[in-house]
């Protein structure tokens, strides 16, 4: 159970900074 707390944590993590990334390299784009 605890592995599956951890596991979705890093899930969310992970696309939390691939939609930054996402925004930056927009933003970049933009300019």
């Amino acid at each position: 159970m605890v592995y599956e707390i951890v596991h979705d944590f890093e899930y969310s993590v992970q696309k939390l900074i691939s939609n930054l990334e996402k925004k930056i390299k927009e933003e970049d784009f933009g300019v």
